[in-house]
């Protein structure tokens, strides 16, 4: 039987988080029984740290604090790191995922030779623009476009929060990470190309969520700016592991 570490980023948001345990357990216990559960807190206020803690507890998941809010990013590198699966797959704390997506994501790791599992969201954003705000797919949209212009990875839905690895893919990809905020999932997929693995989009359905944190103008720019950082850094720092 596959073992899975599942690995969940979460920042001041317990009281979101706390309403999704019930669709997390549900989606990810009827996978496998070899099953751990990491949640990594980005250096929440006390209060979130607190809850977040309490509900790792009551769930029987890990729970790994950090000092400070280093991006969501850095709290995955640290997942992975503590990670003991074969294989990996980390998700959004909103978790506006569907059952049956986390399965297919799942299947399609576990019983294929890919090396990375990539969510699509890009048909669920066209079939139900209603849901997410008219910002959040131009940012997408636009983002996933420089990304392919800047580092030449192809046609990928590289934000989406939903990924699957192998589990000495993961390892290799998160060391060393250029930029350790909204523009890691890039240099991931930007580093799995460099490295050959074999990658797979599967189209996920999204659930309508919360208000997205990301400011469209102040992290647009610095997004842009981190994906040029990671064409000149990146691959070096990886090859230097």
């Amino acid at each position: 039987m596959s073992t899975l570490s599942v690995i969940i980023p979460t920042f001041n948001n317990a009281n979101c988080f706390r309403s999704k345990i019930y669709d997390i357990n549900k989606s990810f216990k009827n996978l496998t029984q070899e099953l751990e559960i990491i949640i990594v807190d980005d250096g929440s206020d006390a209060y979130n740290k607190n809850e977040i803690k309490n509900i790792a507890t009551e769930n029987n998941f890990h729970f790994i604090y950090l000092d400070r809010n280093m991006g969501k990013g850095a709290a995955i590198q640290k997942g992975v790191e503590f990670s003991k699966g074969e294989f990996i797959i980390f998700c959004d704390s909103d978790f506006p995922f569907l059952s049956e997506d986390i399965e297919s994501i799942f299947n399609s790791i576990t019983t294929n030779n890919y090396d990375l599992v990539i969510g699509d969201r890009r048909k669920s954003f066209s079939a139900t623009k209603s849901n997410f705000g008219k910002s959040r797919i131009f940012l997408s949209k636009t983002y996933n476009f420089l990304s392919h212009l800047i580092l030449q990875i192809g046609d990928y839905d590289n934000q989406c929060g939903l990924k699957a690895f192998k589990k000495h893919i993961a390892k290799k990809l998160f060391k060393n990470l250029v930029t350790k905020r909204y523009s890691f999932d890039a240099e991931i997929v930007y580093r799995s190309k460099f490295c050959a693995y074999k990658i797979h989009l599967i189209p996920i359905k999204l659930q309508k969520n919360g208000k997205s944190s990301l400011k469209i103008f102040k992290d647009g720019f610095k997004m842009c700016f981190d994906l040029i950082n990671i064409r000149l850094k990146s691959l070096t720092k990886m090859e230097n592991n």
